[in-house]
């Protein structure tokens, strides 16, 4: 087992807060966050808010994407203290990382959406919606996702999209912009 893995599996079992680097251009798309699991794919991350310490949902991103883990300086214990004096308890979360389908799956299952990143192709872009199929990864091909997609606070506007599974790099949900996107979407639905 590389050092790298043997750190994570410590920071898993110490629940210790963790600063996340990632290889983006966009420094705010680093996270904080307790380590809950983690595999050769990916990582699963419960969130905080790096200004105050509140929930901000979970967030599973590839492991690759990672360029560096910081814990234990000041920021992460202040934060950490924010959080106790709030009474924040870090829970586990029900998602299961074995594979790309099997992390939408879950986390359509806890949360009733998925948040979905294409890091690299569309940094500025997210997408919060509903997974309606998956067609599984075979050998040679990536296979897809069929999802309905939310809008965003400006427009009402429901549509479907296709996305190639290979090219998802984050999958996020429960943070509170994305609950208040799947509350709009519903009272849409509703019409």
């Amino acid at each position: 087992m590389s050092i790298f893995y043997k750190q994570l599996d410590t920071l898993k079992s110490s629940g210790e807060l963790v600063h996340f680097y990632r290889d983006v251009q966009n420094p705010s798309d680093d996270l904080t966050g307790v380590l809950l699991d983690f595999n050769e794919d990916w990582i699963l991350i419960d969130c905080v808010s790096a200004s105050d310490g509140s929930d901000d949902g979970v967030s599973v991103i590839q492991t690759q994407e990672i360029t560096q883990t910081r814990w234990g300086n000041k920021m992460l214990k202040n934060l950490k203290f924010l959080m106790d004096e709030r009474g924040v308890s870090k829970k586990d979360r029900l998602v299961d990382i074995t594979s790309i389908e099997t992390i939408l799956n879950s986390v359509q299952e806890s949360f009733g959406y998925v948040n979905i990143h294409f890091d690299g192709i569309s940094d500025d872009k997210c997408y919060i919606g509903k997974v309606i199929e998956i067609d599984s990864v075979v050998e040679g091909d990536s296979g897809c996702l069929l999802f309905e997609e939310y809008p965003p606070f400006y427009s009402n506007d429901i549509c479907h999209s296709l996305f190639k599974l290979a090219e998802i790099t984050r999958v996020d949900a429960g943070a509170p912009y994305e609950h208040a996107v799947n509350l709009i979407a519903a009272e849409i639905v509703k019409g």
